[in-house]
């Protein structure tokens, strides 16, 4: 097979302008020209953005409860947008066009040119599926997973020097520094070197995780230094971590409930259903690959029993698990315990073969005088990384048990991979008997872009805002003057940054106030002295069921906080607005309530 000619400077310009195009006209839909109105979490960030440059200070003056990168990022894009957003859509289209750029070198150290370029279409399309708006903490996340994948490919061919660990420590904790949980494919690179290095018996090969360690640990540390010496690591590390383990603090029977609706979505989109088709291609073809290896093992019984062992629980959880965990039980099996229990019986059947010894007898002299292999031990570990990367980045969305659309932006990289490395294993066998790859690839390629293709297309000429936020905006532009602080109650300050009127506090949104954890009295008590102390002059309640803020009365013009059952200060944060703020009218079509404060 013909690879890729990277000497020659025209066919490489023109594959990566290729790219560049197909990723811009992807995330044109997220474009200002198109989408005018930022979504929520993007509102959330480009508000934290335009107060950094204001002068204010991340998480001591401006609250929310992301790692410190992506709040840079917005800065950054804002500062070289003159204020526009503008700046930060350019970033996006740089950070997604390098991972895809990534994305490419990688597959093309193993595939020709246009087998490398379909599969990174398809990619670009299936990012499509999940883009929800862009400017997500996901998609800048994008080229540090991927780069750190690639990096560990070359360290796995050239040899591991200090500096290509190093590095992958790096680009792990940037992305570790936008999201926590996107560190999935780090956790995976270290468990495949200490894998092995037991299976070789090689001690040495666990040295690499040093230099990642300490990639990382600068990383962590550089971020830690930065807000100790302005003062505000106690803030940094209260929101960024302390809160968010408060935030994301669920029952079993949620997780469990969290992982089912990912999996529910992850069906929904043609390039996942492609990349877990290639999945389990690559499953059977690692078995292949190390099948001298696995013969040992199949001739071993703790494997066996300890599959029996671990049936036995999920049946116990799917019978049992609801009542244990929530003390209640429905009535009749629903899907997930149908699923459970038979997953537990393949589980139990094929681990009661392997127990009695006919796996081995079955498998054992087969699988040592196979010789189908991938081309290199380093395409194989590739293999392997991405084998256990996926069900753990599935694993790692389906927790958070809320599974917003653009958290499965994560599985993308992944999946090209995949994708990649199966067309590989399948090219290779066409030199064994004459199999044709191309034309299932792009039948695949077809399935995967057929949707965002017609989307893209009817896309352009349907550019518009919101018009309940543009609503919202126009009244307070008419009503209060630049310098007046307006509270915006929920968790929009898309408002405030399109108006260009600050909140009165650092809480950008209401969340914190509604979730129980150890420093919601003292986040409440400062949250009720900034309203007494900078008092906005509207307040526009959003309407949000999640952050319900007080009750009016029209007719005797009074009003009423949301509940009884009110964490720390909110009872006196709700009767300071009852006191001095009046109901004035709804804005929108969804009819937001302004309240304004009475001695103006």
């Amino acid at each position: 097979m013909k690879r890729f000619d990277i000497s020659d400077q025209t066919s490489r310009i023109i594959f990566f302008l290729v790219i560049l195009v197909l990723v811009g006209l992807t995330l044109s839909v997220v474009s200002p020209a198109v989408q005018m109105t930022p979504g929520r979490d993007s509102g959330i960030y480009l508000y934290t953005g335009w107060q950094m440059l204001e002068g204010k200070t991340l998480y001591s003056e401006v609250w929310d409860h992301k790692p410190p990168v992506i709040f840079f990022i917005e800065a950054v894009g804002l500062w070289l947008g003159g204020g526009s957003v503008w700046g930060v859509w350019v970033l996006q289209v740089a950070f997604v066009f390098a991972a895809f750029l990534l994305a490419a070198v990688l597959l093309l150290q193993f595939s020709a040119a246009v087998e490398a370029g379909w599969v990174i279409a398809g990619g670009i399309f299936t990012l499509f599926y999940v883009l929800h708006g862009g400017n997500f903490t996901e998609e800048y996340a994008l080229p540090f997973q991927i780069g750190a994948l690639l990096m560990f490919f070359l360290a796995e061919r050239k040899g591991y020097s200090f500096w290509r660990s190093f590095g992958i420590g790096l680009l792990l904790a940037m992305a570790f520094h936008l999201r926590q949980n996107l560190i999935g494919v780090g956790l995976v690179i270290g468990l495949v070197i200490v894998l092995q290095a037991v299976f070789t018996r090689n001690i040495r090969g666990l040295l690499p995780l040093l230099p990642m360690a300490a990639g990382f640990g600068l990383v962590a540390g550089l971020w830690t230094a930065c807000f100790a010496v302005q003062g505000t690591l106690a803030e940094y590390w209260g929101a960024a971590f302390a809160y968010n383990f408060y935030y994301s603090d669920l029952g079993l029977l949620e997780y469990i409930k969290g992982i089912q609706g990912a999996l529910g979505f992850f069906v929904t989109v043609p390039g996942f259903v492609v990349g877990a088709f290639a999945w389990m291609f690559l499953l059977v073809s690692l078995v292949l690959h190390f099948g001298e290896a696995l013969s040992g093992w199949l001739r071993k019984r703790w494997p066996g029993l300890a599959g029996l062992g671990l049936s036995a629980f999920v049946v116990l959880l799917a019978l049992f698990g609801e009542v244990l965990i929530s003390g209640s039980a429905q009535d009749g099996l629903g899907l997930l315990q149908v699923a459970m229990l038979a997953g537990s019986i393949v589980l139990a059947l094929v681990s009661g073969l392997h127990t009695s010894g006919l796996l081995a007898r079955w498998l054992a002299g087969p699988l040592e005088r196979q010789k189908l292999r991938f081309a290199s031990p380093e395409t194989a570990l590739l293999a392997a990384v991405c084998l256990l990367w996926l069900p753990l980045e599935v694993l790692f969305i389906g927790l958070s048990a809320r599974n917003y659309v653009h958290y499965f932006i994560s599985l993308v990289p992944v999946t090209v991979v995949l994708i990649g490395l199966m067309q590989h294993w399948l090219l290779s066998l066409s030199n064994i008997k004459g199999f044709k790859a191309w034309p299932v690839m792009l039948v695949l390629l077809a399935v995967i872009a057929y949707k965002p293709a017609v989307a893209l297309a009817g896309q352009f000429g349907t550019a518009g805002s919101d018009p309940q936020v543009d609503a919202a905006v126009l009244y307070i532009e008419e009503n209060t003057d630049t310098k007046d602080p307006v509270l915006v109650w929920g968790a929009e300050p898309v408002v405030n940054l399109q108006s260009r009127r600050s909140l009165p506090t650092r809480y950008i949104h209401m969340y914190p106030f509604y979730v129980v954890h150890p420093t919601i009295e003292g986040m409440s008590a400062e949250f009720l002295a900034d309203l007494k102390m900078n008092r906005p002059v509207l307040i526009v309640d959003t309407m949000n069921e999640e952050l319900p803020f007080v009750t009016p009365n029209e007719d005797a013009n009074t009003c009423a906080a949301p509940g009884t059952d009110l964490p720390g200060s909110m009872p006196q944060v709700f009767e300071q607005v009852c006191q001095n703020y009046e109901y004035i009218t709804t804005v929108g079509p969804e009819a937001w309530r302004i309240y304004r404060l009475m001695d103006q």
